[in-house]
């Protein structure tokens, strides 16, 4: 592609372009493509008809600039650049989650061709038409190699059992319904990594286990999780940095904080009774939201911290202003989720880090800065050293502390 792009004659850049056609890399791609186009597998169908479809843009690019550079005269610097760029698109544009299989390079298929053979060859493990080939690739979602093995093995161990109706016709859908329902949360590479198992002989157990970690009822509240999720992911930072912005910047946030932290939010999960019976994918993504505003807390305040638009006076107003509703979320956390001995003395160490904020001056631009002797390490919860003899003396201090133990919560 970039001696075709940079050739200043067109014998040379169609003679790069030629070379570029035969390459073994597409050929490959051409014979897979070739390959799967007769399956009769549901499944691989969309795959087999995006690689068709791919193939012949491939070919119309190609034929397109063969007719550009085979004309009497060198075509024009930017019609040339549009044209390569078309094909360099085709060929190598890296794929995104979530991309349509439409939308795939050569690059991008290679992937898709991988899933195809996986499926095909889970077929012809089988004398009837599977069962589960729909859900073979959620497997492959995790990291690990294992895993996939894994599944797949649970999976066929489940396909004797479905044909020979062992199995309620119930738990084949629900089974395909959880997967379908992970997947469209994000949260499927996560689950089949750290909370499937296949320990167990039995793949009716299995089953059921898997069932029991993802019941109906947590399906409602773990799409409520991903709303509230997303709408912390909008939230404006760059109002936290000026005096025009900052007063509806920060009601904002303090409106998805209370959000957050009302009262039969999220079907009450944030109880240490609803908490503790709730699923590992529920429990999962309320705290990868939960730390997500934890976060976004952090960096509004931050923001403000270094905008040139605030006097110092201003900031440590402001600064002193933003922990109070900061100091509130691990307050409210503590108080109804952690339990009481999951950290040494936690209510003592609440307690003082309130006094302490409670106190401090809002005048003092001393407040902006940490102080010489803090170890945020030492006062954190679960730290085990002597919470009274690491006491936060600024603001700044206090701001650290916070931000730790709610990481720690």
């Amino acid at each position: 592609i970039y001696r075709v792009r940079t050739a200043n004659t067109q014998e040379v850049a169609f003679a790069s372009l030629k070379q570029l056609r035969q390459h073994d890399w597409l050929k490959s791609f051409l014979k897979q493509t070739h390959n799967i186009q007769n399956s009769i597998q549901k499944q691989v169908r969309p795959i087999a008809s995006a690689a068709n479809a791919l193939k012949r843009s491939v070919e119309f690019a190609f034929s397109e600039l063969e007719t550009l550079f085979s004309g009497f005269k060198m075509p024009g610097r930017l019609e040339s650049l549009l044209s390569v760029k078309v094909l360099e698109t085709l060929l190598f544009k890296p794929s995104q989650p979530g991309t349509a299989l439409g939308q795939y390079s050569v690059v991008g298929m290679e992937g898709n061709f991988a899933a195809a053979e996986a499926i095909v060859e889970y077929q012809k493990k089988l004398t009837h038409t599977a069962y589960f080939a729909d859900i073979l690739l959620a497997g492959s979602q995790s990291p690990n190699d294992a895993v996939f093995k894994n599944w797949q093995d649970f999976l066929l161990a489940l396909e004797p059992l479905a044909q020979e109706k062992k199995m309620p016709l119930q738990q084949i859908l629900r089974v395909k319904e959880v997967i379908k329902v992970l997947q469209q949360a994000n949260i499927l590479p996560v689950y089949m990594t750290l909370f499937f198992d296949n320990s167990q002989s039995d793949p009716l157990l299995v089953l059921e286990n898997l069932l029991a970690s993802f019941p109906k009822k947590d399906e409602k509240v773990l799409f409520e999780i991903l709303k509230q999720q997303k709408a912390i992911s909008k939230e404006n930072l760059s109002g936290f940095s000026h005096p025009d912005t900052f007063e509806k910047a920060f009601e904002s946030l303090q409106v998805k904080q209370k959000q957050i932290l009302r009262e039969g939010a999220f079907q009450g999960l944030l109880t240490r009774e609803n908490w503790n019976d709730a699923s590992s994918p529920v429990r999962f993504t309320a705290l990868e939201m939960m730390k997500d505003f934890t976060d976004t807390f952090d960096l509004a305040i931050k923001a403000m911290k270094a905008s040139p638009h605030f006097t110092e006076e201003q900031k440590v107003q402001l600064f002193k202003r933003m922990l109070m509703p900061y100091f509130s979320l691990l307050q409210e956390l503590t108080d109804k989720v952690l339990p009481p001995d999951a950290f040494n003395r936690i209510s003592d160490q609440v307690y003082a880090i309130e006094r302490i904020l409670e106190s401090r001056s809002d005048t003092d631009p001393e407040q902006l800065r940490p102080s010489a002797d803090f170890s945020v390490a030492a006062a954190a919860f679960g730290s085990g050293a002597m919470f009274d003899i690491h006491l936060p003396a600024y603001l700044e201090d206090v701001f650290t502390l916070i931000h730790q133990n709610l990481l720690a919560v």
